[in-house]
């Protein structure tokens, strides 16, 4: 659970810092970047037109390959929590430089896995954006994963979903 939250400026970009409310150590940081212009639809986008028209309020992704190909960043150990109220790259500590050239349309939280888990920085963007509903990729993610998240979860239902990235990747 996250006790604080402070905002600094850092080389031109704004920093968030969370702590942990049990440790009072530094949870996560979230590296905020400009939002991209132009008109064409990127496949954020789509996806997110697609989880509009099924009535899927965010969706958590695990998956290298779906993670990839709505991103552009093909590297490890990252997940995906997008909404219309904010597209969030979620990876540990360790990924923090190769992760720095990834699409500007998305938001970059550094999370540390020796003080807490991927579960409790979900809840917290669920809860700090008002997101009450997230859907998982069903064939795609581990089942001990979403079971402990769904622990962690105090704001928003899981659902599982199917093949939504896929979906938008024919058209």
């Amino acid at each position: 659970m996250v006790k604080a939250f402070t905002h600094k400026e850092k080389q031109g970009k704004s920093i968030n810092i969370s702590l942990c409310e049990k440790s009072n150590k530094v949870c996560y940081t979230v590296v905020e970047k400009q939002i991209l212009g132009g008109d064409s639809m990127t496949n954020a986008d789509r996806l997110l037109e697609k989880m509009t028209e099924k009535r899927i309020e965010s969706l958590f992704l695990n998956n290298s390959t779906n993670i990839r190909y709505i991103t552009g960043y093909s590297g490890e150990n990252i997940y995906l929590l997008i909404a219309n109220s904010g597209k969030w790259l979620i990876t540990d500590r360790k990924n923090q430089e190769s992760i720095q050239n990834i699409q500007k349309e998305f938001q970059i939280i550094n999370f540390d896995s020796d003080k807490t888990t991927i579960g409790a920085c979900v809840n917290d963007l669920l809860d700090r954006h008002q997101i009450t509903l997230m859907g998982f990729e069903r064939n795609h993610i581990n089942y001990g994963l979403i079971q402990d998240m769904e622990l962690e979860l105090e704001y928003a239902d899981v659902i599982p979903t199917v093949n939504l990235v896929e979906s938008i990747v024919a058209l």
